[in-house]
Order: C-alpha cells, then structure tokens, then sequence
C-alpha cells in the first residue's frame, strides 16, 4: 500500500509526518500566513490607527505646497515647513509646521521691513544691557536702529511691513529716544547723531516666516490675501478616508504577508516634543479659529 502524499492547495508537495505520527495533517501554506495575520491583527491594527493622521499630514504638506505663491519673496516660507513625528515612538501621531525663523543670511529691506533684535542666549555669556534696551524697545527700522549688534550677541528677524506700519515704528522710536539713547548710554554704548541710516547690519539676518504665513494667510498689512493653511487642513480632513481606501499602504497594513508591513507609517526625519506643540499654540489657534 502506497503512503499518502501531503499536497497543500496551492498544490505544493509538502514535508510528510514522521513514520508512526499518530496524526496525519494536512499542511496548507496559505492558511499558516492567514493565521498569522490574525496573530498579528492588533499590531496592525495599531498601526493603521496611526496611518490615518500619516497621510492627512502628507496630503496637508501637499496642498500647502500647492497654495502658497511660488514669488521670489515667499522662498524663506517655503522652505521653512517641516513633516515631523509628534510624541514618542510608541504613540505617535504627525504633523506639518513652520519652523519660526529659518534659513540663511537675507538682506534687508530698509522701506519695507520691521527689524526685530532677538539675544543670543548662552551659559557662557550673559546678554548685556545694550543688547536688552534693543529688544525691549523692537521693532525697530534700518532708520532707527541706533547702532548694529555683533553676530555673536544677537539676531535680527525681519517682518515684512506696508509703508504706512513702517512710518509708524520710526515715530515711535523718535517719540522714546530719550529713553532708550539713555539706557544705551549707561550700557556703555555711545550712540551719535548720524546724518544717513545704517545699511547693514552684522548679525545673523532671517526672515520671521511664521508672521509671513499669518500675513498671507488673512492678508495683513496690504498682503495679498491667499487662505492657504485653513483650505489645507480642509482637504485633508475630507480626504483623509477617501485616501485610506484608495492607498495601497493602508490596505497593505491589512492583507501583507511578511514583515513588510511592519515599515508603515514610517517614522519623519523630524520630531516635535509637547514643550515644541507649546510654543506654536498661538498660531495654531489663530488658524483654527478661523476654520
């Protein structure tokens, strides 16, 4: 009498029991990987949790790219927005934000920019006084700005402003220069009459793209006007289980045999701490109460 011959149903000859195996079973690949994904079915299911808001940030950065003007004078914008993992490993969520000063050395505007002096903060030197009286009386203009900070005690931060808020900043530090030329003066700062303004300054320069995004975003100060966060956020949320339905990561996050699906969502070269979420509060609710 011939021995049986364990075939699966792909019909795949498979390994036969030992001799004298008190069971004959019938091996079928497909069932061991099926029974597999059921093992693993609240991994995945975690996973898909977090793939939901993965891919409303990836459609968000998305239509963000696609809103906001491609002009030369809203590059240090673009540039500054970030994909980022929000939290620890284990329960992370994602999301897109705007670094608040970024990028390189810019020049300055003196007709259209407000000039904003920021310390250099460091354990190893404390910030003068100087360096105090210029912060606490921003925003300043290239006209005003009574003499220029080394690069390695501050930071200028430039903010785009009409002519008429340009106007009104070089009154007001004509209006308080008794004050501030006083307190310059006891830091050991001399500040002379100058018949011209100063042309540069010597610190690091950036732009403040985060004001520049609410500017463009409600249309401040004779900004052309261009909604580009809240039709974002918009799209995203609508989307989001059109997306999920049509993606083939999230129905592989279901159906993959392997490890394969183990990569998705992935981890963003960026992370956000809850103190860096403190710090864009302000300006996540200036979007949001607009929504």
């Amino acid at each position: 009498m011939k021995r049986a011959t364990n075939v699966g149903k792909q019909g795949r000859r498979l390994a036969q029991p030992k001799q004298g195996s008190p069971l004959w079973v019938t091996y079928d690949k497909l069932a061991v990987e099926n029974l597999q994904i059921v093992d693993e079915w609240g991994v995945r299911g975690r996973a898909l949790v977090r793939m939901a808001p993965y891919l409303a940030t990836e459609a968000t950065y998305r239509n963000l790219m696609g809103l906001i003007p491609t002009a030369v004078a809203w590059n240090s914008y673009r540039r500054a927005f970030r994909t980022a993992t929000v939290g620890s490993p284990r329960l992370a969520t994602y999301a897109v934000y705007v670094r608040p000063t970024v990028g390189k050395d810019v020049e300055i505007d003196g007709k259209k920019e407000a000039l904003y002096i920021r310390p250099r903060r460091s354990r190893l030197r404390p910030i003068s006084k100087a360096i105090e009286t210029l912060a606490k009386f921003s925003p300043w203009t290239l006209s005003t700005l009574p003499y220029s900070p080394k690069r390695n005690e501050a930071v200028t931060v430039t903010r785009r402003a009409s002519p008429r808020e340009i106007k009104s900043i070089e009154e007001q530090r004509k209006k308080d220069q008794p004050v501030w030329r006083r307190e310059l003066e006891q830091a050991g700062v001399r500040v002379d009459a100058r018949a011209g303004s100063l042309t540069k300054v010597d610190t690091k320069v950036v732009s403040d793209v985060g004001f520049a995004g609410l500017r463009l975003e409600f249309g401040y100060g004779g900004t052309k006007r261009v909604p580009h966060w809240r039709p974002s956020i918009r799209i995203a949320i609508q989307s989001v289980m059109r997306r999920l339905q049509q993606d083939k990561r999230f129905s592989g996050l279901l159906t993959a045999k392997g490890s394969s699906w183990k990569k998705w969502p992935p981890t963003l070269a960026g992370r956000l701490s809850p103190s860096d979420l403190k710090r864009f509060a302000k300006f996540q609710h200036r979007v949001a109460s607009r929504l």
